[in-house]
């Protein structure tokens, strides 16, 4: 599932404006091998808990702002969000690339245009 083709494919299959849920999503995928019970769900489970520890807070005073285009991204404003109390998970992605960046790792970014 991790294979872009793969990843690409499905991306073009929600069109522009996406799914309208992970159970469509899942229901698409896989409604005709599994049961309804495992592809859907009522509750969201939240990981926040993982990004908001002493560690990750270390990360955010110590970071430079590098490892992120700083034309999309206020380093600042960003390091402030990673500091909060309750942080938006929707931060983390940036989170982990600016971790990855200081690892000297460079993600090659999925082109699910094409």
């Amino acid at each position: 599932m991790l294979d872009r083709d793969f990843i690409a494919a499905v991306a073009r299959m929600g069109g522009r404006l996406g799914y309208t849920s992970r159970n469509e999503l899942m229901g698409l995928l896989f409604g005709d091998v599994l049961p309804l019970k495992t592809t859907s769900r009522a509750s969201k489970v939240a990981f926040n808990a993982a990004y908001t520890g002493e560690q990750t807070k270390q990360f955010a005073r110590d970071w430079d702002g590098s490892g992120l285009d700083d034309r999309l991204v206020d380093p600042e404003a960003l390091r402030a969000e990673w500091l909060a109390e309750s942080p938006s998970g929707l931060s983390f992605g940036l989170l982990h690339a600016a971790w990855l960046a200081r690892q000297g790792v460079s993600p090659t970014p999925l082109d699910v245009a094409s």
